[in-house]
């Protein structure tokens, strides 16, 4: 019988065992978060009235600047920018922390020439992309890969 007839707030499909959602999930301190989560999301739509209409206007970089870092500052990430790829002449946009003492962990990691040891200390990887990015169009200029899918695979 599915979780959602028997009037659970959720509906399971029989991917996790009812017992660890009904009993188990709802555990953990971190779930103790909703005046963070509120302030968190009013900080959001706040920067959408003010710059959602101007999301499709902006290149990658001003993507990052005015939407994306904003974006994860208020979700409290931490983050570390354009960090080379372990084992490759390329990058990504962002690596994110959970704080900035494991930021600065990893920055000494990167320091010491250690970039596995970067990555392995991040929570996420970040790839940003243009609004409406077509990731099948090659790239017209020069580059080690062809088009903007790779950052993201």
């Amino acid at each position: 019988m599915s979780q959602a007839t028997l009037g659970s707030p959720y509906r399971n499909s029989d991917l996790f065992a009812g017992y660890y959602l009904d009993e188990r999930v709802a555990d953990p301190d971190d779930w103790e978060c909703d005046d963070d989560a509120a302030q968190a999301f009013e900080d959001l739509q706040a920067l959408w009235e003010g710059e959602g209409d101007l999301l499709p206007s902006y290149n990658e970089d001003e993507l990052l600047g005015a939407w994306i870092d904003e974006v994860l500052d208020i979700l409290g990430f931490d983050t570390l920018q354009e960090t080379t790829l372990p084992d490759s002449g390329g990058y990504n946009d962002r690596l994110l922390f959970e704080s900035a003492d494991a930021r600065r962990d990893a920055a000494r990691q990167k320091r010491d020439g250690n970039t596995e040891g970067m990555y392995g200390l991040s929570a996420a990887v970040l790839e940003a992309k243009q609004w409406d990015a077509d990731f099948t169009e090659r790239f017209s200029e020069q580059r080690f890969y062809r088009d903007a899918s790779y950052g993201v695979v």
